[in-house]
């Protein structure tokens, strides 16, 4: 037998308190004269017997009580493997300790990540010292991986603190129950989950159940209050314009449970602020709001937008790159003359360095110096201008081919075969309508967060039928899922492929407002688009730009202290980054090549959203899903009783008997006293 409380057993020596006071009794008896006591002495005689008895009784009752509560403080355990050996047998408890940064709130006890850690430590105490100790957090270090007796466990719990790196809570699981099965001991390990238990960061329906596992969760709810944070925000088009006002659209949300008024949101470029908007976001709400600024430099600007008193530090700011440039080079290429169309919406752009040109009189170095260029309409295609125009898409620039109104589509399908196959099939006359555009394409994903009501989608009267290629992505499509509008990767550029010709006999397109949007960002779109940010945990890659770097080139992530060498797919000009959850902090980050700048290139991280919504799961839903899957929960407000309340639930139930036992031996004795009297 053992004892998870040995030092309990010194208060054995209080069992000698009866027996003292039955062996020596303090009250002196009282002569009383009176005259003929005969009777007395033989009743006396007859009851000394059965009173003595009763006294032994009583005497009995009152040392056992003693005796069974303090071996019920004392908790003892025995094995229960048949060896009878109680002190080989060891507890193993693996706790997870939410490090969140939504633990960093204050709840009515104080702050959220203190009462858990006193939590465990309390558990640790009041476990037998023999047990062993798993503390894992998000950071999922290596070290966690290994069983800690107490006074480590009690050691390692003072070194935990907040991080920005969250980890799925099935990751959490699938880490502790690693170590149980690497270590043989399923049949005496238990797990205990510490944390606010927020739904977005727990979704606990998902997390698979075993009968072989014991669960218990401790609940730490903090006190309500508004966070405001920014959920997006981008710019209404892909390359900002020295000296031309810009608009950036920004979106805030409170995630927390009361309204915010008056919150401020400050713009900062390059260190300087740009901008400053005020809104009032209401409980669990949402606020939109836009900002004007002028970019002074052309380059890649680092711009970083603020919120203040947003609640939560870790994810008050929203960091963003924004590519300026002082002109567009952007040629236009056609048969015969240029659509009005197209020569309406960027002839009058001072940005655009806007030029017309015929496929039968081109000059060759205006397209070698061009980064969007447009065909419009056109018959053939010759091979030198086919070399010219894939080279072109593969160092980064953005191709639109619109197709002619015959009925001849070779141009459009050489331009096909020679970026990876398909080809127009044959013209279809039928009166359609776009029926789905997607939104959350580049091309459209920072101007409209959804198909306005009253936008006028485009008519079709003809189009071309097409045979395409899987990888191709279809932005439009029309009503009888026939593709519309396709762009294909080439290289680290882009072509978009119209199919139908941009005149009223085949589609009213170029007259839809959605024309303007459409043909300016795709010219736009060279090189590939480029987010204007990135969060950590919803993106697993990276995509930049990189022509004409060295392909055994190192490259690194930069951020003052911070570095990440990550993993790297080279595809052409193009650079693809793999983010590890967990390991960067927000904020911007130089692209270094070899230690030195890749062309002024930087990438912005931003947190993850998911500890920003601060909806938790009750406490009524904790029990009722603890009930189906066999799992133990808790909201306990004093962090030391929780811990005991914890250790108690995970251990031998032995001392209950010994309670109940105790109660039944003051009730004797309150029965043999009735009986005395």
């Amino acid at each position: 037998m053992q004892f998870a409380q040995p030092a309990a057993l010194w208060g054995l020596f209080l069992a000698l308190v009866p027996l003292v006071v039955h062996l020596f009794s303090f009250r002196a008896p009282k002569r009383v004269l009176f005259s003929n006591v005969s009777l007395l002495k033989e009743i006396r005689e007859q009851n000394r017997k059965r009173s003595h008895l009763k006294h032994l009784l009583i005497l009995a009752c009152r040392t056992l009580a003693i005796v069974l509560m303090v071996l019920a403080f004392a908790r003892p355990e025995w094995s229960t493997d048949g060896n009878g050996d109680a002190s080989l047998r060891k507890g193993y408890h693996s706790v997870f300790v939410d490090n969140s940064p939504s633990m960093s709130l204050a709840g009515e006890d104080g702050i959220l990540l203190e009462q858990a850690r006193e939590a465990a430590r309390s558990l640790a105490q009041q476990l037998p010292a023999t047990d062993q100790f798993q503390l894992m957090t998000h950071e999922l270090a290596p070290g966690s991986q290994r069983w800690l007796g107490r006074d480590e466990f009690i050691q390692a719990l003072g070194q935990v603190t907040i991080t920005s790196g969250v980890r799925p809570l099935h990751q959490i699981r699938e880490r502790q129950l690693d170590l149980i099965r690497y270590s043989g001991v399923a049949q005496q390990a238990r797990l205990y989950w510490l944390g606010d238990f927020q739904e977005s960061s727990y979704p606990l329906a998902d997390i698979p159940t075993d009968t072989l596992e014991e669960v218990h969760l401790l609940q730490f709810r903090p006190a309500p209050f508004a966070h405001v944070y920014i959920d997006t925000a981008y710019v209404d088009q892909p390359l900002l314009q020295t000296g031309q006002t810009a608009r950036l659209i920004l979106v805030v949300r409170n995630g927390g449970s009361r309204d915010a008024e008056g919150v401020r949101v400050l713009l900062e470029m390059e260190g300087a602020q740009k901008g400053l908007s005020t809104l009032d976001v209401p409980a669990y709400g949402t606020a939109r709001d836009t900002l004007g600024f002028t970019p002074s430099k052309a380059g890649i600007m680092a711009a970083r937008l603020s919120v203040e008193e947003s609640g939560l530090d870790y994810d008050r700011h929203w960091y963003m790159r924004l590519e300026v440039a002082d002109r567009f080079p952007l040629l236009h290429l056609t048969d015969a003359e240029a659509s009005p169309y197209i020569t309406g919406l960027f002839s009058g752009d001072d940005f655009m360095s806007y030029q017309v040109a015929s496929r039968l009189n081109i000059d060759y170095t205006q397209l070698a110096s061009s980064r969007g260029i447009i065909l419009d309409r056109l018959s053939q295609i010759s091979s030198g201008l086919l070399t010219a125009l894939v080279d072109k898409m593969q160092q980064g620039a953005s191709v639109v081919v619109l197709p002619s109104g015959g009925t001849d589509p070779s141009a459009t399908n050489t331009l096909l075969a020679a970026t990876g196959g398909g080809s127009c099939l044959q013209v279809v006359s039928q009166k359609q309508q776009v029926a789905r555009i997607e939104v959350q394409d580049p091309l459209y994903q920072e101007t409209f967060e959804r198909i306005p009501e009253q936008l006028a989608l485009p008519g079709v009267s003809k189009y071309w039928s097409a045979s395409l290629l899987p990888d191709d992505y279809t932005i439009m499509q029309l009503s009888d899922r026939s593709p519309w509008l396709v762009r294909r990767r080439v290289g680290a550029g882009q072509m978009l492929i119209l199919l139908s010709a941009p005149v009223k006999e085949w589609t009213d397109f170029p007259e839809q407002a959605l024309w303007v949007p459409t043909l300016y960002r795709a010219v736009l779109m060279s090189g590939g688009h480029v987010p204007s940010s990135w969060r950590l945990g919803a993106t697993p890659r990276i995509e930049l730009n990189a022509p004409g770097m060295r392909p055994d080139g190192l490259i690194s992530l930069v951020n003052g202290s911070q570095k990440l060498i990550p993993q790297i797919q080279r595809q052409g000009n193009r650079l693809s980054l793999g983010i590890m959850d967990g390991i960067l902090e927000p904020g911007h980050y130089d692209v270094m090549l070899d230690g030195q700048p890749l062309g002024g290139e930087m990438v912005a991280l931003n947190a993850s959203s998911d500890e920003s919504r601060l909806q938790y799961w009750s406490p009524e839903s904790l029990v009722d899903m603890s009930k189906e899957r066999g799992w133990n929960s808790y909201v306990i407000k004093d962090s030391s009783v929780a811990g005991g309340i914890l250790a108690e639930a995970g251990a031998s139930t032995l001392w209950r008997w010994l309670l109940a036992g105790v109660l039944l031996c003051l009730l004797l004795e309150m029965f043999l006293v009735r009986l005395m009297t």
